[in-house]
Order: C-alpha cells, then sequence, then structure tokens
C-alpha cells in the first residue's frame, strides 16, 4: 500500500513542482543572458536584475515548502484527512509516503537550484561552467582509485539523502504538534518548529565539542585519510539518522493517536 500511496503523492506533487524548478532555471537562464549582454553593467539595470533574480529564487523556494507542507496538512491533518484514513493503511504508511516524497522533491530541488546556478555564472565567468559533469565525474573518478573512496562516496550520498527526509521530518512534526492546538494550529506549528530547533541546537553542542574546530575530532585526526573521513562520515549519518528517527516517530503516534480532523 505504500507503493500507491507514494504513486499518487508524487503525482500530487508533480503537478507543479517541477514547474517552479523549471522556472527558476529559465529565470537564471535570463538573468545570466542580461549579464553576457553587458546590461548588467548598468547601476541601475544590475540593481533592478539582482533583486529581481534574488526574490525570484527565494519565492520559489518558499513555493515549494508551501506545496509540501500544503499536501501534508490537508492530506492528512485536514478535511481530505476523513478520506486518507479510510484506506486500507496505517499512520505509518500515510507519513512515510509524505516524507519520501517530499525529501524526492527537495533532491530534485537541490539538482534543479545546483543547474540554476550554473547556468547564472556560465555568463558570470565568461563562458566557464562552474559544476561541469566533466569534473565531476573526474572527482568521483578520483574519489574510487583511492582505497576504500567509494565507501564515502556512498556515505556521502546516503548522509544527503538523510538530510533532505530530515529536513521534511521535522517541518512534519512541528505541523503534527501544532495541529493539537484547538486554536492558532498554524502559530502553534511555527513555536514547534522554533522549539524543536533550539531542542537540537543544545543536544548538538556536545557534537560542536567533538567534530569543531577546536575540538576533539580536528585536535587528533588529520582528516585527510579516507579513514577517517569514513567514521566521519558514518557518525554523521548516525546522528542524522537518530534525528530522522525521532521526528518521524512523533509525528507517527500524534497521527495515530492524537488525530483531530474536527
Amino acid at each position: 500500500m505504500l507503493g500507491k500511496l507514494l504513486k499518487y503523492e508524487l503525482a500530487a506533487t508533480g503537478r507543479r513542482l517541477p514547474l517552479l524548478y523549471g522556472v527558476l532555471i529559465v529565470i537564471s537562464l535570463l538573468f545570466g543572458i542580461i549579464i553576457g549582454t553587458g546590461a548588467w553593467d548598468n547601476v541601475v539595470v544590475g540593481r533592478i536584475s539582482t533583486a529581481l533574480y534574488v526574490m525570484a529564487a527565494i519565492t520559489l523556494g518558499l513555493l515549494t515548502l508551501i506545496v509540501l507542507i500544503q499536501r501534508f496538512y490537508k492530506n492528512l491533518l485536514g478535511n481530505e484527512g476523513y478520506l486518507m484514513m479510510t484506506l486500507p493503511a496505517g499512520p505509518g504508511a500515510h507519513v512515510a509516503s509524505k516524507l519520501i516524497s517530499a525529501t524526492i522533491w527537495i533532491i530534485l530541488g537541490g539538482i534543479a537550484g545546483v543547474v540554476a546556478l550554473n547556468l547564472l555564472l556560465y555568463f558570470t565567468s565568461g563562458g566557464t561552467w562552474y559544476f561541469s559533469f566533466r569534473a565531476f565525474a573526474e572527482m568521483v573518478k578520483g574519489a574510487l582509485a583511492a582505497d576504500g573512496g567509494w565507501l564515502v562516496l556512498v556515505e556521502l550520498v546516503v548522509l544527503v539523502i538523510l538530510v533532505c527526509a530530515e529536513i521534511a521530518a521535522k517541518v512534519y512534526a512541528a505541523i503534527a504538534i501544532g495541529h493539537q492546538w484547538s486554536n492558532h494550529r498554524a502559530l502553534g506549528a511555527v513555536l514547534a518548529y522554533v522549539g524543536l530547533s533550539v531542542i537540537e541546537a543544545i543536544a548538538s553542542i556536545p557534537l560542536q565539542n567533538i567534530f569543531g574546530e577546536d575540538g576533539f575530532y580536528w585536535d587528533n585526526w588529520s582528516g585527510t585519510t579516507v579513514h577517517e573521513t569514513q567514521i566521519f562520515f558514518l557518525l554523521l549519518i548516525a546522528v542524522v539518522g537518530v534525528m530522522l528517527a525521532i521526528y518521524w516517530f512523533v509525528t507517527w503516534i500524534l497521527v495515530k493517536k492524537r488525530l483531530n480532523l474536527q
């Protein structure tokens, strides 16, 4: 059932998010062309173009977040929740489908952002690709050439996926907590997100003492060998994985035990 829920979720979000990513790429291309024509050298044109580009990028990022939040809230906690909870799937499957879908779109959004930035910097640097596929391939080839380098690449991919999932899970947990309020649930979600961020920051202090610039890790390790990098990424994966699990459990237990669709 999870597969069917995920397919439905991707189809629903796929109507809008690819369009937003496409708009970002087109805006970056147009802005890059403006730079290439030299019009950007004009102070007024340059400032206006820069302001418009920054506003457009921020707006599209916020719209992506809003789409993902709306899908979670309306589909599970809103009126649509009555229909969703009649399906032969438990709360865990519903939450998981939302989380997996959001993770996929966050990753795709990041890729679209890299492409957009690459197009922009291509014109800025006079026709030099800032992040080319050839350079990326050479980086991967160099990592694979090192003994154990393939594991570092695998760990890096896993870490990126977990970080994206943790971002979505944290937002969903905050929404589920805010939904427990009788009134002003949006405000409750915002305050819950702030509270989770504060708790997360406090809990990360011991890690900063270990992995920070003045921490134990950098005082006792060179940080340059493949083996040390493997250990470092593995620890980060464990930390992010624990936070992800906590946020998922909070969301799941509230949807399962404290769901209030009134």
